[in-house]
């Protein structure tokens, strides 16, 4: 794994920068704090109520979430099959007053996910909080037991209601939406050059790329990212494993090129564009959409990063194709098999993420999440 971290550290601090970069611009926090796990929480293993009934909250306003169906635990008349929930309509309300009046003392929002995020600053003192579940919009609403929480005056304020707003805020945003506000990367990388703790992962990202700059692939890059010509599962799991790097390895040289300026990376949008257009089914499609592992998930975050760092390398025309390659892949994620949402069946899958805490269908809409930052907003 040592030779990935380049990667995995430079990329975080890059996209934490892109956040600073918006939160600046909107007056909209650029960290927040991660809500503990409660044992009063039912079910852990399915994705329940947060925050936990009478849980003072550690930032303000807390997050919510809530289960995909009336009752934490999948039981009938809420399966569509085994593997599938009814996919609801939710409606989630907060009020100082457990009746819920109508009018100032009653904040209501309408969703179509299983969580809210983007409430303002609340008032300290208690509050109470219920969902609504319709399985079509004209329906009435099915509402849960009322629950509560406790907003302290050292809870500190975040107000998230810029998330609202996301698309059109990141929209704003100068590409590449990655490195610095100023754009002036040769300053960038000196100054990570000149921090201790920076300092070896810049180095290690210029001997991956210089690394990359003479493997075969390189040379010439593949013309299919599909393993059905090999016949053996041992042939297949080396293609597997080349075309995984490849990934890595294109986002490394992109962000070589950003900081040092040397054309000898530039070829490699034009690979990303090649591997974008690439059609479903193959390694460089997310996991259960074609690649035979979970490494082809991370293909869409490598080239949505590659696309932000080389937007200016790419014609209009090579952006929309570029684009086009994303959003396949993004719905793919999101809207298809098992990470949330399939649009064939038209359900909550039970082990996506609205429905419990399993590790694939998690970390494929994190890495997914990246993609959708980049590219949200054109």
């Amino acid at each position: 794994m040592k030779h990935r971290r380049s990667l995995y550290f430079l990329t975080p601090l890059l996209l934490s920068l892109m956040t600073s970069n918006l939160a600046a611009a909107e007056n909209v926090p650029s960290t927040d704090g991660m809500l503990s796990f409660d044992s009063r929480w039912e079910f852990s293993s399915f994705l329940g109520w947060r925050p936990a009934n009478a849980e003072p909250a550690e930032v303000n306003p807390p997050r919510f979430s809530w289960p995909a169906v009336p009752s934490i635990q999948p039981v009938k008349p809420h399966i569509r099959n085994r593997a599938y929930y009814i996919p609801y309509e939710f409606v989630i309300q907060l009020s100082q007053d457990p009746t819920f009046p109508e009018g100032k003392q009653r904040i209501e929002k309408r969703t179509k996910v299983n969580f809210e995020n983007s409430f303002s600053v609340l008032e300290e003192g208690t509050w109470f909080w219920r969902v609504g579940y319709a399985e079509a919009e004209a329906e009435p609403f099915t509402w849960s037991a009322a629950r509560s929480f406790v907003i302290s005056s050292d809870a500190p304020a975040l107000d998230r209601s810029g998330i609202a707003h996301a698309v059109e805020n990141l929209s704003k945003l100068p590409r590449p939406r990655l490195g610095p506000k100023n754009g002036d990367w040769i300053a960038f990388r000196e100054t990570l050059e000149a921090n201790p703790a920076t300092a070896p992962i810049v180095a290690n990202v210029m001997t991956r790329a210089r690394k990359a700059l003479r493997s075969d692939w390189w040379k010439q890059f593949p013309d299919s990212d599909s393993a059905e010509h090999l016949e053996s599962a041992r042939e297949k799991n080396k293609f597997m494993v080349q075309m995984r790097s490849i990934g890595s390895d294109l986002t490394i040289v992109a962000l070589a090129h950003r900081l040092t300026g040397e054309e000898k990376y530039a070829p490699v949008y034009a690979y990303a564009l090649k591997a974008a257009l690439f059609p479903p089914g193959g390694e460089t499609s997310p996991e259960f959409n074609g690649a035979m592992a979970k490494w082809g998930t991370r293909w869409t975050a490598n080239l949505a990063t590659i696309y932000d760092l080389g937007w200016h390398e790419y014609t209009p025309e090579q952006r929309e194709q570029f684009r086009e390659g994303l959003r396949w892949r993004i719905d793919a994620i999101f809207n298809q098999k098992a990470s949330w949402y399939d649009q064939e069946i038209d359900g909550i899958h039970v082990n996506g993420i609205a429905g419990g805490s399993v590790s694939h269908p998690y970390e494929n809409s994190q890495i997914g999440s990246v993609a959708v930052l980049l590219m949200a907003g054109g």
